[in-house]
């Protein structure tokens, strides 16, 4: 990988947090659903653009395999098949916990 790209690949494993959430806001992320590639490709590729930093569609590419397998090695992500994944990630549970005063 160059070394331009394995820098953006930096920022985002460093900015994991930040990157899900705007995939969120993009894409319908919830805990234990499906996700896929392409949109975690187009998700970081808008998400370094807004940044300033334009990628080919191959760099995109590259960039999102790459987080993909970090996301896998930390088990947030799952792979059901090369272009689909199972998101566990219960921080996106769309179920709310009620509180009660009981």
């Amino acid at each position: 990988m160059k070394k331009e790209l394995n820098m953006h690949l930096g920022s985002l494993i460093n900015e994991e947090k930040t990157v899900l959430n705007y995939l969120k806001s993009k894409y319908p992320l919830f805990h234990r659903s499906n996700v896929f590639f392409r949109d975690i490709q187009f998700g970081i590729k808008h998400y370094l653009e807004n940044k300033e930093i334009k990628l080919t569609y191959t760099e995109s590419e590259i960039l999102a395999n790459e987080f993909i397998k970090y996301l896998i090695s930390k088990g947030i992500l799952k792979k059901i098949s090369d272009q689909i994944f199972l998101l566990n990630y219960p921080d996106f549970n769309p179920q709310k916990k009620l509180v009660t005063n009981s």
